[in-house]
């Protein structure tokens, strides 16, 4: 299978599924919408297709992209743009097959489902009904996990890289009306790149590292990887094993000729481990789909990507996905695509597909993907935005500092985790609403009805949190405490 020539693309059509072409999506205005079973791997198919236009068909400026979302690319210029990178994107190449390297001599086998991330066959199944639920998966689905495992997911532990985004990176695209959109929304622009100063330019020779592999005990310097290295970077050596026969995918179930039930790989790690070889690379390649963070080590601004830490929802990190900040001592930076959707499309509305993983030491423990519209009129009015993120957040940490409080008073412990679960959960679609029709010109006056909705939503938390214990005598002080206590805090945010 070709992913340039090939139909493998997942999607609905008249609620259908079907596997469409690179071409299909870019030369015809189709309605589609990825389709999988696991959100996960439909992000990840986002992203590949949005990778090769990137690298094939750089739109020079932000004409020539406004250009791209207002029609279809026509079939000849995607076949000679097509021409020269046909061999690159083949899953099966003899020599260089997609992100894997031929010629694995490891005679162990692993179950393809290892790639199917949520690790049942290591010490994690958090996506899985049952032990083994995929054994099989067809050539659209391999590709997938392939690259997510590579691009957004922890390495395979000792003795394996992890991908340029660390172990569990935040993924933020923009999503748009039909596929078409969706990908071209997410595609920079050439004049972009070069007035930001990237150092991930367009290396008109470069191959990708299954082609031009990385050597042993190599230090590659992040200045020194483009776009087709960097965006199809594929840290491990690893081969998947198929077999020619017809089967239904256990992932997709559509029925297939050619089957992948496992993959064999060696470790590939970091250059000072003397026990396996390895690489090393230096510096932060800064990926255009991940806001990252930075702050100050030996001087130097040292840079790490989002990740999701915690069970909190995405709007709690909307200030660090969407806006930059810097101090003397840090900072952040939203993704670069994001930045240039601020600057091309001003005044417009957006909205963001989220996801990542929660990583615990290279363990996936659960999923997040999303999605999040923020009103026309956001891009002129960040400090409002911010404001909002930040006051939804103080009144958070407020509530459960005295919730914690008062279950140390009573000698009850896990009251402060139920009740911030609490408040994400009833709060999260107040923010969202709020944030999707927000009229910014009223933003600022409107401030206070946002306060007291969230204050009243902690006061029936609060209640429900504190109730089986109101009528204990021992406990009734501690109460009283902590409630005096969360009137006190608010009447000072209500005055902020």
């Amino acid at each position: 299978m070709n992913l340039l020539t090939d139909a493998w693309i997942p999607v609905t059509e008249d609620r259908k599924f079907k596997h469409i072409t690179l071409k299909n999506a870019l030369c015809r205005d189709g309605v589609w919408d990825i389709a999988l079973p696991r959100d996960d791997m439909e992000m990840a198919t986002l992203q590949i297709v949005i990778c090769l236009v990137q690298v094939i068909f750089p739109p020079k400026n932000a004409t020539e992209l406004k250009g791209r979302l207002a029609k279809p690319m026509g079939e000849k210029e995607f076949d000679d743009g097509i021409e020269k990178f046909i061999d690159w994107f083949e899953l099966e190449h003899k020599d260089y097959p997609f992100m894997q390297t031929r010629g694995m001599k490891d005679k162990k086998v692993t179950p393809i489902q290892k790639l199917f991330v949520g690790l049942p066959a290591g010490n994690n199944d958090a996506f899985f009904n049952i032990p083994d639920e995929v054994q099989q998966s067809c050539s659209s689905c391999s590709v997938i996990v392939l690259f997510n495992q590579a691009s957004n997911c922890p390495g395979f532990g000792g003795g394996y890289h992890d991908g340029l985004r660390g172990r569990a990176p935040v993924t933020t695209l923009v999503s748009g009306e039909t596929l078409r959109e969706k990908i071209w929304r997410n595609v920079l622009a050439g004049d972009f790149i070069a007035s930001n100063n990237f150092p991930q330019i367009q290396f008109p020779n470069e191959k990708p590292v299954w082609v031009e592999k990385i050597k042993v005990k190599e230090t590659i310097l992040a200045q020194n990887v483009g776009l087709l290295r960097g965006l199809f970077w594929q840290p491990a050596h690893i081969e998947l094993i198929s077999e020619m026969r017809n089967v239904v995918c256990d992932s997709c179930g559509i029925t297939t000729d050619t089957s992948f039930m496992g993959f064999r790989s060696e470790k590939f790690g970091n250059i000072d481990n003397k026990k396996t070889p390895g690489y090393k690379f230096s510096g932060t390649w800064m990926h255009p789909h991940s806001p990252a963070q930075w702050g100050l080590e030996d001087g130097k601004k040292a840079y790490r990507f989002l990740s999701f830490n915690k069970t909190a929802p995405s709007w709690t990190q909307m200030n660090d996905i969407m806006l930059a900040k810097e101090d003397a001592n840090e900072g952040n930076n939203p993704a670069s695509l994001i930045s240039q959707y601020k600057n091309i499309f001003l005044g417009r509305d957006v909205t963001l597909l989220i996801g990542g993983y929660l990583n615990k030491q290279s363990s996936i423990s659960g999923r997040r993907h999303e999605m999040f519209s923020i009103s026309a009129g956001w891009d002129e009015n960040r400090d409002t935005l911010r404001d909002y993120i930040q006051i939804a957040l103080k009144i958070n940490k407020v509530f459960r500092g005295k919730i914690y409080g008062f279950g140390k008073a009573i000698g009850v412990t896990g009251l402060a985790n139920r009740s911030e679960e609490r408040f994400y959960a009833d709060s999260e679609r107040y923010i969202h609403d709020t944030l999707r029709t927000m009229d910014w010109r009223i933003a600022k006056k409107e401030r206070g009805q946002f306060v007291d909705k969230l204050i009243k939503l902690v006061w029936d938390i609060f209640g429900d949190i504190t109730r089986p214990y109101q009528n204990e005598p021992r406990m009734i002080k501690a109460y009283a405490t902590a409630k005096r206590n969360l009137i006190k805090e608010f009447k000072k945010i209500k005055e902020g």
